[in-house]
């Protein structure tokens, strides 16, 4: 009588014969000669014990074992995943042998198929393993060049992932050399060299790669292949905290794997959706994330993940105060990892835990084992952050030396990693994450007196990507140049009477601030994670660097909805009188002294309408006898000093549309046409002022005035444009890519055309940024929607005012005196040049003293440049 239940206990069978079992699982068929192969004995005796026991079945070449015994011997080889893996090393090694004493081309696309199989089971449940396995492999026996290629890549991917990413880029690169390489491989090669870039620190390589392996994949239509590249593209956004493009890049290939019933990715998309949700503070949400990808994981037998969800869940444990169980899953993430890249952030998290608790010696123990590895494993993107705890580490003791030391360790990794990636997105992102190291130095330079040093880092530590920029823009310049600038360089460069005022803000809003607010009040972890906000302005002159705290909030001038990024929202008396008093006043005597006054603008700050701010006597800054324009930093103000005068051959283009129907600005064309006749310039109306005209001829001109709408786009702002002619936008990001000025000056006379989005790190997202980085010394712009009457009258103050000092032409105090008279204008005057009816029309009184009195006329006009 045959049983074809599994029995409660197997046929007593030794370890090898046992083995033959698991490996005989893995084949459609009993292969005799094979299953000896892995015995190297007689197995006759074993297979008529299984007939006996009714668990085989005759098939076309000998037996097969029945479904259900297979399937039930199937789930308890995936209930032990050593036995699995050692069932395919054995498999693979006996085809090997075959391979090697009867080389075909069929044992050979066998062995191949199973070695695969072997290999994505290592690269699951024990990725560490996959170096030494693919390292006997007979590839000189392989017939096939894709086949050779195959093993290559997986050589590859072993290297990777045994931590020697040098190593594994260096393959694959040979590899991406073939020219007979099948686009499959290519597809999966350019994908695993991508994320080895990214744990490289090469941003730039590991995006262009996934974006070449995901068009191979498109034009392949693999959708599941597809999917792989996308989470890997939205674990590096979530790396460089763009949380919504990590997101849309996970949702799309979780949706990918569903559609796929892929279950073993699912839980890596789900992993990394619960890291997004955990960072924007819905906790709840990524503890669900975590358990579902974990159910998953622990039935694939996958422990290294495992170890870093365990990971995931101690910092979530962390962030609401439990230490202990914090302490308990990353202690639990240590032993279940069989890698070491994640290792680092477990160390760095129990650092922290004992941190928060008090134990500082211990913290520091952690923190070291977590330099050590990261050094060792050349995890350089992470080096910086381990550094700056070493540092409030010994900043809370008391040791400002030692903390300093470590600081500046940080930031030497983080310029190292920066300089030579080349993406501006990448560089923004990056230097948004340092920001608090950085902010971190400022605060102990200013705290031990060395007011200079606590300059040159603030400057380290805004719109680096701007100033890259312009120098690419302009690369005649030095090479010096190329580097931030220093209080000292910035002193030497100064010319007389000269004040720089470069504000810093310190604890501003960031990505990650919804994680930050999560933390419970009382949690000492607050401390150590959020930097309290405050305001510090340096005030540069040829002579001194001075420091002076801001008695305000900086996060308090942050707007929200559709006026985060409008200046008006501040040109109420009551808070220009506080703005003064916050940002002005504390350097009032050194602006006194001073003729000029460049503002570095940082963060909301960049939206306030300076020379608007009015003194305890109501005065506004306009008045106060000194000339004011704006740069994004002292470092592109040395940029745009150093820069030579244009040498283009036209003085003024001016372009003047009205919209259309759609927006109808009744004097911009005028008002082109007024400012090409006082300039003796060109004219360019209605269809003539197309885009595409103004990219050929725009290097022809000293001066372009450009009077259209715009529109500020505050989701994408290198979207934002300029509507020069019908169905014809100018938009930011085109005009950084296809054109180039040689003008001393361009003046966008166009709604909100100065309004920029400034991400973390002081990045100015907008016209502004795209105008001087194509090439324009100084830019005259709006903060907000202007009104077109009074924008005429404006510009034409300001160009015969500038006509009418050829020899040496100021254009901030140029401007300065345009503002002033059309602020003064008399009623009459203004009837005069533009009549009562447009007065009317523009919904001011025709018979007011000053019609454009209010700051709301003339101070939105900002000047961007030396």
């Amino acid at each position: 009588m045959t049983n074809k239940a599994m029995p409660e206990r197997t046929p007593e069978l030794s370890p090898t014969q046992q083995l033959v079992v698991d490996v005989a699982m893995l084949l459609d068929e009993l292969d005799l000669d094979l299953l000896q192969r892995c015995a190297g004995e007689t197995l006759q005796p074993l297979v008529d014990e299984l007939r006996g026991w009714g668990w085989l079945q005759p098939a076309d070449q000998g037996y097969r074992f029945d479904s259900t015994i297979r399937s039930q011997w199937w789930e308890m080889l995936q209930a032990s995943p050593e036995r699995l893996q050692a069932a395919y090393a054995s498999l693979v090694a006996a085809w090997a042998s075959r391979l090697e004493h009867a080389p075909a081309p069929s044992t050979a696309s066998q062995y191949i198929n199973s070695l695969q199989a072997w290999c994505e089971l290592l690269i699951r449940q024990a990725p560490d393993s996959l170096a030494d396995a693919i390292a006997t492999v007979p590839i000189d026996r392989l017939p096939e060049p894709g086949q050779r290629h195959l093993v290559r890549y997986y050589q590859g991917l072993g290297a990777g992932l045994a931590e020697r990413w040098g190593a594994a880029r260096e393959r694959f690169a040979s590899l991406l050399a073939a020219p007979d390489l099948a686009p499959a491989i290519r597809g999966r090669t350019l994908n695993s060299d991508a994320t080895f870039a990214r744990y490289s620190g090469d941003y730039d390589g590991a995006f262009q790669g996934y974006q070449a392996s995901r068009a191979i994949w498109q034009d392949l239509g693999e959708h599941l292949r597809q999917g792989h590249v996308l989470l890997n593209e939205g674990s590096l956004h979530y790396h460089l905290q763009s949380y919504d493009r990590a997101e849309a890049c996970l949702r799309s290939s979780l949706e990918i794997f569903q559609g796929q019933a892929a279950r073993y990715p699912q839980a890596l998309a789900a992993i990394n959706l619960g890291l997004v949700e955990r960072d924007r503070g819905c906790w709840e949400a990524a503890l669900a994330q975590f358990a579902a990808a974990a159910a998953i994981l622990e039935q694939e037998g996958a422990q290294d993940f495992l170890g870093r969800i365990a990971n995931n869940i101690g910092e979530v444990e962390m962030l609401r105060g439990n230490f202990a169980a914090a302490a308990t899953q990353f202690t639990r993430a240590l032993a279940l990892m069989s890698t070491r890249t994640y290792q680092v952030d477990v160390y760095l998290n129990l650092g922290l835990v004992y941190q928060a608790d008090g134990d500082q010696s211990s913290a520091l123990g952690s923190y070291q084992q977590a330099l050590d590895l990261a050094l060792e494993l050349e995890r350089y993107e992470i080096v910086a952050l381990v550094r700056y705890r070493i540092g409030v580490v010994h900043l809370q003791g008391g040791q400002e030396e030692q903390a300093a030391e470590n600081y500046r360790l940080a930031i030497e990794v983080i310029e190292q990693t920066r300089q030579p990636i080349r993406d501006e997105g990448i560089r923004i992102s990056l230097m948004g994450r340092w920001q608090q190291i950085y902010e971190a130095m400022v605060l102990l330079c200013l705290r031990l007196g060395n007011q200079p040093a606590a300059f040159d880092y603030a400057e380290r530590a805004r719109a680096r990507a701007f100033a890259d920029l312009l120098l690419q823009a302009n690369s005649p310049l030095e090479d010096r140049l190329a580097e931030p600038a220093t209080a000292d360089r910035v002193r030497a460069a100064l010319p007389d009477r000269t004040l720089v005022l470069a504000y810093l803000a310190v604890g501003l809003r960031a990505p990650d601030s919804p994680l930050l607010d999560a933390i419970p009040a009382s949690s000492p972890l607050r401390e150590l994670l959020v930097t309290p906000a405050e305001l510090w302005v340096f005030a540069v002159t040829q002579s001194s660097v001075q420091a002076r705290r801001c008695p305000i909030n900086p996060n308090a001038l942050h707007g929200s909805g559709p006026l985060a990024s409008d200046g008006r929202r501040f040109l109420q008396p009551a808070v220009l009188r506080r703005l003064y008093d916050a940002l002005i006043a504390p350097v009032a005597a050194l602006l006194a002294a001073a003729d000029q006054a460049v503002i570095a603008p940082h963060g909301p700050l960049h939206h306030i309408p300076f020379a608007a701010l009015l003194d305890q006597s109501g005065a506004p800054l306009l008045d106060q006898g000194v000339r004011l324009t704006n740069t994004p930093s002292a470092t592109v103000l040395l940029h745009q000093l150093a820069a030579p005068p244009s040498t283009a051959a036209n003085r003024c283009l001016a372009l003047g549309y009205a919209g259309g129907d759609a927006h109808n600005l009744r004097h911009t064309e005028s008002e082109a046409a007024a400012i090409a006749a006082l300039c003796g310039g060109e004219v360019w109306r209605g269809e003539q002022g197309t885009a595409e005209q103004l990219r050929h001829a725009a290097i022809a001109y000293r001066w372009i005035h450009l009077a259209c709408h715009g529109e500020f786009d505050t989701e994408d702002p290198l979207a934002s444009w300029l509507l020069v002619g019908p169905e014809q936008r100018l938009r930011a990001r085109d005009i950084l890519a296809d054109f180039r000025f040689d003008a001393d000056l361009i003046t966008l006379s166009a709604c909100r055309s100065g309004v920029s989005r400034v991400l973390r790190g002081d990045e100015p997202l907008g016209l502004v940024r795209a105008l001087l980085g194509a090439g324009a010394r100084a830019v005259l712009v709006t903060l907000w929607p202007v009104e077109d009457t009074s924008a005429r009258l404006l510009m034409e103050c300001f160009y015969r005012r500038l006509l009418d000092q050829p020899a040496n032409r100021n254009l901030s105090a140029t401007l300065q005196a345009a503002q002033r008279e059309l602020r003064t204008m008399a009623g009459a005057e203004v009837r005069d040049r533009l009549g009562g009816a447009q007065l009317v029309q523009s919904g001011l009184d025709p018979e007011a003293a000053c019609p454009y009195a209010e700051p709301f006329f003339w101070a939105g006009y900002v000047l961007i440049g030396p």
